[in-house]
C-alpha cells in the first residue's frame, strides 16, 4: 500500500519503465479532449526541442569556411599550373648552373 498517489505513481513509472513525460502523454492521450491541434499535440508533446536556429547557423558557417578553404585550394592549383612552365624552363638551365658552380668551388 501507498500513502499517497505521488509515491503510488513513483512506483508505477519505475516498474512500467516511464519517464514523467511518457505518463503525462499517456494521460493527454486517454483524453483526447484536451488536445486541440493534433499538430501542436505531437509538436509539444512528441518531438524533442532542438535548437535549430543555432544549428541551421553553424552548418552555415561551417560551409562558409569549407568554400573559403575550397577557393583557396583552386586559386592555390591555378598557381601552381602557372609556374609548371617556369619549373621546366628551370630544368632546362640547371645543368649549366651545377657546371659553374662545381668549378668555382
Amino acid at each position: 500500500m501507498f500513502d499517497s498517489f505521488a509515491d503510488y505513481s513513483a512506483a508505477f513509472r519505475q516498474t512500467m519503465g516511464l519517464t514523467d513525460k511518457a505518463l503525462e502523454l499517456f494521460y493527454q492521450t486517454v483524453s483526447m479532449k484536451s488536445v486541440g491541434d493534433l499538430d501542436d499535440f505531437v509538436r509539444n508533446q512528441m518531438l524533442e526541442r532542438s535548437p535549430v536556429a543555432e544549428r541551421i547557423q553553424d552548418l552555415l558557417r561551417n560551409y562558409d569556411n569549407l568554400r573559403i578553404a575550397h577557393d583557396a585550394v583552386q586559386r592555390t592549383r591555378l598557381k601552381r599550373e602557372a609556374l609548371r612552365p617556369i619549373a621546366g624552363e628551370g630544368r632546362e638551365h640547371l645543368p649549366w648552373w651545377r657546371l659553374s658552380t662545381s668549378s668555382a668551388a
